[in-house]
């Protein structure tokens, strides 16, 4: 229905702002970015909405913290490679979604 695509739109563009909202003093690095913006556009964020983890809340601040913290110690290698190369891999980026993934397990 309308309504149903209107909804998973809204929770789409959530998604996104979650993965994206940083306080005024934070300055995330290039992996960091591409960490959330991987996470919300496959809906591994969705789950944090639902429960009340929405774009600014001191509760989607510290899962989006803790997400990072989690693939930083899975796939630190990768994150860094991103951040010298100013580039992601097809491999950096299967390996980047198998370490989201695993923070969601």
């Amino acid at each position: 229905s309308a309504g149903e695509g209107n909804a998973k739109q809204i929770q789409r563009r959530d998604a996104f702002l979650l993965a994206m909202h940083q306080r005024s003093n934070e300055k995330r690095k290039l992996s960091e970015e591409c960490v959330g913006l991987l996470a919300a556009s496959r809906g591994y964020l969705d789950n944090i909405l639902r429960d009340g983890g929405m774009p600014g809340t001191s509760q989607g601040v510290e899962a989006m913290q803790n997400l990072l913290n989690h693939v930083n110690s899975e796939a630190g290698e990768v994150l860094a490679s991103i951040d010298d190369t100013l580039d992601i891999t097809e491999d950096g980026c299967r390996i980047l979604e198998e370490a989201i993934s695993s923070h969601f397990e």
